[in-house]
Formats: C-alpha cells, sequence, structure tokens
C-alpha cells in the first residue's frame, strides 16, 4: 500500500500543473469543463449528470466522493447540487491539488482528506450519498461495501462506475464479478445497473491522446510520466482482444 500511495503521490504532483496533461484530456473529453482535470478514468458531462441525479442530494445534503483523485468530478456535482461534499483518497498529493481546486473554484463547503477508502476513519451515518468513478475494483469488494455502508445513512445512495470480471485471472485479482450481489449482502438494494457500453471507447480516447502526446509529456514531468506511458501502451493494446471486463453504472441504497 506505502508503494503505490507513492507511486500515486509522484503521478499526481506531476500533473496537477502539467499544460501537456490538461491538452491530453481536453482532447480525450472536449465536453469537460476545462477546469475539470481526470486522471485515468473516463467522465462525461452525462455521466456526471446522472451521478448527481441518482445520489438525489441538494443544499441540505452531504455526499462522498470515494477516490476522489484530484477532485474535479466531485466538486462538479458540488456545483451542480449544491450538496456540501467530502472527498476521500489515499494520496496526499491527489487532496492537496483537490483541496486548491475547490479553493480557486471558490466552495467552502467542500472539504478532502487523506485515508484508506476501506478504512476512512470517518463518523458513521455522516452521508446522504456517495460517489465513486472509475476506483473501487481496486479494493476488497466485500471490505469497500461495507465501509460505503458504514458511512451512509439509512436510505442513502451509493453512485459509482467500476469494473466488472469476465474472466477468472484478470491481472487484479480485487476486481468483483458481479457488484450486485456484494452491495446486497451489505444491506444495500440495488436501484440501477448497466453495462456502460461506450466505455471502451472513451477510455480508449484517453489513451490515444496520451500516446499523441507521450513524447511532450516525458519532456514536461520527465519519468513521473512512465506509469501514465505503460498503461496506455497495455491498454491499447488490449484494445484489440476480446474484452475481459466490462464497465457497469450502479446504484445502491442503503436500506
Amino acid at each position: 500500500m506505502d508503494e503505490a500511495r507513492l507511486a500515486f503521490d509522484s503521478m499526481y504532483s506531476a500533473i496537477a500543473g502539467s499544460r501537456v496533461y490538461r491538452q491530453i484530456t481536453h482532447r480525450a473529453f472536449p465536453d469537460l469543463p476545462e477546469w475539470l482535470i481526470p486522471y485515468s478514468v473516463s467522465p462525461s458531462l452525462v455521466l456526471l449528470e446522472r451521478i448527481a441525479q441518482s445520489l438525489n442530494i441538494g443544499p441540505a445534503s452531504s455526499f462522498m466522493d470515494l477516490a476522489c483523485g484530484m477532485g474535479g468530478p466531485g466538486l462538479w456535482i458540488c456545483e451542480r447540487t449544491g450538496a456540501s461534499l467530502v472527498g476521500v483518497d489515499f494520496s496526499a498529493a491527489a487532496i492537496s491539488a483537490a483541496t486548491t481546486l475547490a479553493r480557486h473554484r471558490g466552495i467552502a463547503r467542500a472539504t478532502f482528506v487523506s485515508a484508506d477508502a476501506t478504512d476512512t476513519g470517518l463518523p458513521e451515518k455522516s452521508f446522504d450519498g456517495l460517489m465513486s468513478i472509475d476506483a473501487i475494483q481496486f479494493m476488497d469488494a466485500r471490505s469497500v461495501a461495507t465501509e460505503i455502508a458504514r458511512v451512509l445513512r439509512p436510505g442513502g445512495i451509493a453512485a459509482l462506475t467500476t469494473m466488472e470480471a469476465l474472466v477468472d485471472d484478470l491481472p487484479v485479482a480485487t476486481v468483483a464479478k458481479d457488484y450486485r450481489a456484494v452491495f446486497k449482502t451489505t444491506g444495500f438494494s440495488i436501484c440501477d445497473y448497466e453495462q456502460l457500453a461506450d466505455s471502451a471507447e472513451k477510455d480508449n480516447a484517453l489513451f490515444e491522446s496520451i500516446d499523441l502526446y507521450r513524447d511532450a509529456l516525458v519532456k514536461e514531468i520527465g519519468e513521473a510520466a512512465s506509469p501514465m506511458l505503460e498503461e496506455a501502451d497495455e491498454r491499447l493494446k488490449r484494445a484489440k482482444a476480446p474484452p475481459r471486463a466490462r464497465k457497469i453504472f450502479l446504484v445502491a441504497q442503503l436500506q
């Protein structure tokens, strides 16, 4: 975990102020506002609006963005709904970037904390909603679902995207085959579930953009670009093979 945290700290520190990385993301996701800079995920305004509507939150509500990264998607929903936000990520560099972004956006009702997503340390029954984009597949499924259930109030809603395994031998062993079953066993009912049919195309748009700008990215941020370039190479290579996982959208309500 410490090694992974250090790797993400290095990466987030490098891209937070990267002009080239901004060019990469806005080429891949032209509908996103200029200030919203994702990392290795494929949010769109359509998806963010869908999450906001699914959470059913407003100015009197609070929600968590679990594994928030640099904070952009959660802050967009915070602005859109008027709800208060707590973003959680294990990378201190990501939390620093998210805090700076919230300050620049003038959003006083958003705070960010560095913590493990399966053990946030936040008070139980604290939130009306929780969002997470392309993250929980890297965590033990039962542990993260249990933590989500712990921090949500009864009736609270979790809206998230994640990958589901289609085979038994994925390199990331934590990817579950059916997150509906996982969330049901931790006290949730399933409100919405859909395979995101266009997710591979959107993901590939980011990796193609990284590949296009690889020389400029290396020139600007040096060795910190290596993990992104390796991921892009691997994902573009796998794009030509039969799918081994699928991206899903899941909405679950705590009973």
